[in-house]
C-alpha cells in the first residue's frame, strides 16, 4: 500500500482568521507524474468530496508512479456556509451576485494579499 499522507493548506483570511484546508496526499514512493483533483470549489457542490475520499482509496492500493493530490473541499469558507460562494445570502444564487467576488474559480491561483477566496486559492496553488 501506498502512504496516504493528511496535510493542511494555510491562509490567513483578511480579518485575520487563519483557514486549514485539509488534503490527501498519496505517495508511490516513485518517480512520476502528479495528478490533483480540486473538489467543492463551489460550496453546493460536495458530491465531488465523495469522488476525492473513494478515488483517494483507490489510490492507495493501486498507486504504482507518482503522486495524487485530493482536495476534498478546496472552499471551505462556502462548504461550511452550504452556499456556492460564502458571500450569498440563502435566497440568492450566484447569478443574483453580480459581483462574484468569492467565485472560487475566478481567483486561481489566488493571491495572498486578496479577498478571502482568492487567499484559499493561493494556499492551495502553493
Amino acid at each position: 500500500m501506498n502512504k496516504v499522507k493528511i496535510d493542511y493548506a494555510t491562509a490567513s483570511m483578511v480579518d485575520g482568521r487563519i483557514i486549514h484546508t485539509p488534503f490527501w496526499r498519496v505517495d508511490s514512493g516513485r518517480d512520476g507524474p502528479s495528478l490533483v483533483l480540486i473538489a467543492s470549489q463551489h460550496g453546493n457542490e460536495v458530491q465531488g468530496a465523495e469522488v476525492a475520499r473513494r478515488f483517494m482509496e483507490v489510490c492507495d492500493r493501486q498507486l504504482i508512479k507518482g503522486n495524487v493530490w485530493l482536495i476534498p473541499m478546496a472552499n471551505i469558507l462556502a462548504v461550511r456556509s452550504r452556499r456556492h460562494s460564502f458571500d450569498l445570502e440563502p435566497e440568492q444564487d450566484n447569478a443574483a451576485n453580480p459581483n462574484k467576488y468569492h467565485n472560487m474559480q475566478r481567483h486561481w491561483p489566488g493571491n495572498p494579499d486578496g479577498n478571502d477566496t482568492s487567499r484559499l486559492a493561493y494556499s492551495l496553488d502553493q
